[in-house]
């Protein structure tokens, strides 16, 4: 699901991510280029403890999934899955964010794009997005599936998966993402014995 707004494009140019691209992710695929960081434990336990406050401001008991990988519970889309942050009770997912300043609207598309994704795996009509910046307070809300960001998430990621299987690169852009995955493709073609 975090691959999720490196795909969908942005109004002003771009992707939802400005750290990633659809070449970036099929690339990440092909050839575990650019593997995600491991997060530092402070950042899981700060994560932890708001994912708890929340589950009790909102009267629910919530439990930890963080970095089970759930792949698509009713299996119409096998080739997505997901790594929910937390689970409720009825196993919504919850998507917990810590940032150092207030998100802007592109990021806080991105994290309503990656809520979507693990709603469609999960089989869900809502779950929950926490924000907390700075340490402060978290700032949370329920999101309701929208299927029209649904419909778009899907088709984006069968095309993208398309491309895996067939072990192939999309279109190349412009974007810094794109052009740091190929450079990373390039170095692990150099590295391989002829």
């Amino acid at each position: 699901a975090s691959d999720t707004p490196c795909l969908l494009p942005w109004r002003g140019g771009g992707y939802l991510s400005r750290h990633g691209s659809p070449v970036s992710v099929v690339a990440s695929k092909l050839q575990e280029v650019g593997e995600a960081e491991d997060v530092p434990s402070w950042w899981e336990a700060r994560e932890e403890e708001i994912a708890k406050w929340v589950a009790v401001e909102c009267g629910f008991d919530g439990y930890p999934g963080y970095r089970e990988i759930v792949r698509n519970s009713h299996g119409d889309y096998p080739w997505m899955q997901a790594t929910p942050d937390y689970f409720l009770h009825d196993r919504s997912p919850m998507e917990v964010k810590c940032r150092f300043r207030e998100p802007d609207e592109r990021e806080q598309l991105a994290f309503l794009a990656q809520l979507h994704h693990q709603m469609i795996v999960l089989g869900k009509d809502r779950g929950i997005i926490a924000v907390s910046v700075a340490g402060m307070e978290p700032v949370w809300r329920w999101e309701q599936r929208n299927e029209r960001l649904c419909k778009v998430i899907i088709e984006r990621t069968r095309e993208i998966w398309g491309y895996v299987e067939r072990r192939e690169l999309p279109p190349v852009d412009g974007e810094a993402a794109t052009l740091e995955a190929l450079n990373g493709l390039h170095a692990v073609k150099e590295r391989a014995p002829l």
